[in-house]
């Protein structure tokens, strides 16, 4: 199996506007999820899935509670949002810094 990234071809906004044909698509990110953590040692890890405009600001929140670390991961060069945490995740040219909320 492939686990390489891929582009998906539709834009899916929220998890809410999923459908069935998109049961593949959210299997492969699961897998790669798996892989990525693997291929840099991680072992024990919980995958988040939210919904709605404060989605990742509530998912780092909960994350740094359930942990109580501060250290987080972010796509190298995505944009995450700008509200409170998210936007610490937001750092051009870095792939891990603390993140604390604005």
């Amino acid at each position: 199996m492939n686990l390489e990234p891929i582009i998906p071809k539709k834009s899916i906004a929220k998890i809410s506007d999923i459908n069935e044909e998109d049961k593949d698509l959210l299997g492969h990110l699961l897998l790669v999820a798996k892989k990525v953590t693997s291929d840099i040692g991680i072992t024990d890890y919980r995958v988040v899935i939210n919904n709605g405009s404060e989605a990742v600001d509530l998912a780092v929140q909960m994350a740094r509670e359930y942990t109580g670390n501060s250290k987080m991961y972010g796509l190298y060069k995505g944009y995450h949002g700008l509200q409170g945490y998210a936007a610490g995740l937001t750092a051009i040219g870095k792939s891990t810094q603390n993140c604390y909320s604005t």
